[in-house]
């Protein structure tokens, strides 16, 4: 094979006749290259799979080409062929030393041993008239040198979408670049430019390994393996789909925890209406049932928005349906609130420096059960509300100074007016080059003529903190806040040192007062806070982070239950 490979490097070193280079590249669409060997490895820093061993390429217009070794370039969208090379297509076999198709070019290249030695090069894939002596680029028939490097995926065939993925059946997989799996029947290699591939609709985890193992050019399946060390039962899997649509499009749909009881069934939608406006769905469902038995507990909402972009701001309508139940037993509220809100693009305040956006919304809710705990069957709320930044100024050695401020007010029709402020002032320093200092004061308040008189839901257009984070529309400054006024105020001081790419750690020391009452066990978050985090490498491609807080014995506590412990990709 060597010899053969020698000779093919010296023909493509022939020049007689000039290559015309009047071609620019082209999409090549989601027709699969197909490949087979005794061997195939994926290398992931190169992109590059190689084939060793009884080769057969099946190119994606049905011709096949055999040989002793080939190498696919997923950047360069290519595939090279050498050793003992034979080529099969509509318009006849030919026997050969080298072979090589740059798909995004529609130029194919070989080096045909019978009769004599030349070198063919196929346009525009026309495999009855190849030009014959054409000179070919000196790279035509590179081969790279894995010999001291391991692959990330390892299997005997490999059907391969230059703009999207690579499935290889059947596959082993080095975890943690070091510790191949057992041969798995079947794994996808998802490498698309399309971000939204990337939509996640799983809650946090310490720890995902994903598992993809069914893939087409607009679809994704993947298995979850996955850790957390807050739930009782801390190991568990998932599962994913990803479809796309258009341009924009996107629906994902996830089951997470699949293996326990306690499930939560993710739908997460968009489309792009056209340029200016989009239309998305959020629905969630959580269920307690064994497997897929009759669930002992059921709840969900559904939200969907469309969004309209105008001339320096937004208007969203906003429709959300949710259940407290889905059982004959249980509340049966289920409350339908219909929304309208705008927001205003951030716009200078004259020549000062500053900048401002305002936003307003009103919305409709009903339940034929009451709201709030109110025999009331419908409200209405709506909300106006601003934020304001300063620029950032520098102050005396080399300080860095800037502030926010956000106010909120919302009127219901119980009747109740909730008011709400967040004001942060800000000072940071790099103190060396791998080194940044930051102090923050935070002032958080909120105020409800009747704190009961609320109610909690995910949409935004009520003027009031959305559920699940808020369980009753009032904001959440560390606990939920239950009480008509409160107010929390936190001085923070925080650093961070990142002495390479490779090493981050940070910390940070937080006083929180917080009123009415800050007692432990009773109400108000800790007073007290110090927590540490540090993000390192671990593998070429996964960081490790870990981190814990401390809390000053705050009502017997010392240190949070566990370290938290995440992996992820760089």
């Amino acid at each position: 094979m060597k010899r053969a490979i020698a000779l093919a490097a010296a023909l493509a070193a022939m020049s007689p006749i000039s290559a015309r280079s009047d071609q620019a590249p082209q999409a090549i669409g989601h027709a699969l290259l197909r490949v087979r060997a005794a061997q195939v490895r994926y290398f992931s820093d190169q992109a590059v799979v190689q084939a060793r061993g009884g080769v057969d390429v099946q190119l994606p217009d049905g011709a096949e080409v055999r040989g002793d070794l080939a190498t696919v370039d997923l950047r360069l969208r290519r595939v090279a062929v050498a050793g003992h090379v034979t080529l099969h297509t509509p318009a006849g076999d030919f026997a050969g030393a080298g072979f090589a198709d740059f798909f995004a070019f529609r130029r194919a290249y070989f080096l045909p041993l019978v009769p004599s030695a030349d070198r063919w090069t196929f346009l525009n894939g026309d495999w009855s008239a190849p030009e014959k002596g054409r000179e070919m680029p000196g790279d035509a028939f590179a081969l790279p040198d894995f010999h001291e490097t391991q692959p990330y995926i390892e299997g005997t065939t490999a059907a391969i979408d230059f703009t999207t993925f690579a499935r290889f059946a059947p596959a082993s997989i080095r975890v943690f670049d070091a510790v191949p799996t057992p041969a798995l029947p079947v794994y996808v290699y998802n490498f698309s430019a399309n971000q939204n591939f990337g939509v996640n609709s799983l809650s946090g985890a310490s720890f995902d390994a994903p598992y993809a193992f069914a893939r087409s050019a607009d679809s994704l399946d993947a298995l979850h393996l996955r850790y957390d060390q807050t739930l009782p039962v801390k190991e568990f899997w998932s599962f994913e789909h990803h479809s796309l649509f258009g341009d924009a499009g996107y629906a994902v749909f996830s089951l997470n925890p699949a293996s326990q009881a306690a499930k939560q069934w993710n739908l997460l939608g968009y489309d792009q209406v056209s340029s200016r406006s989009g239309f998305a769905v959020n629905a969630q469902l959580f269920t307690v049932q064994s497997g897929l038995s009759e669930p002992t507990s059921s709840t969900g909402f559904a939200d969907a928005q469309f969004t309209q972009a105008l001339e320096q701001s937004a208007v969203r309508l906003d429709a959300t349906q949710s259940y407290d139940t889905f059982l004959a037993t249980g509340a049966p509220d289920h409350p339908f609130v219909l929304g309208l809100q705008w927001t205003g693009y951030d716009q200078p305040l004259f020549r000062s420096g500053f900048t401002y956006r305002l936003q307003s919304g009103f919305a409709h809710i009903h339940d034929a059960f009451g709201i709030a705990g109110q025999t009331l069957p419908d409200a209405w709320s709506h909300y106006l509300g601003a934020y304001l930044a300063t620029p950032a100024y520098q102050g005396p050695a080399g300080i860095g100074l800037d502030a926010t401020a956000q106010m909120q007010r919302t009127w219901l029709s119980f009747p109740n007016t909730v008011s709400t402020t967040t004001l942060t002032a800000s000072a940071s320093r790099q103190v060396t080059p791998h080194i940044y200092v930051v102090a923050t004061q935070l002032t958080q308040t909120a105020s409800a003529t009747t704190a009961s008189l609320t109610f909690a839901s995910p949409n935004t257009a009520t003027g009031l903190s959305p559920a699940p984070p808020s369980p009753n529309g009032l904001p959440v400054y560390g606990i939920a806040t239950v009480v008509p006024d409160a107010v929390s105020r936190n001085y923070i001081l925080s650093g961070s040192w990142q002495p390479s790419p490779a090493f981050q750690f940070s910390a940070a020391a937080l006083k929180t007062d917080y009123s009415p009452i800050q007692v432990p066990g009773v109400a108000g978050p800790p007073r007290y806070q110090m927590s540490g985090d540090m993000r390192f490498r671990i593998t070429r491609t996964l960081f490790a982070d870990v981190s814990r807080g401390y809390f000053f014995n705050w009502g017997g506590r010392l240190w949070t239950p566990q370290f938290g412990i995440q992996v992820s990709a760089q």
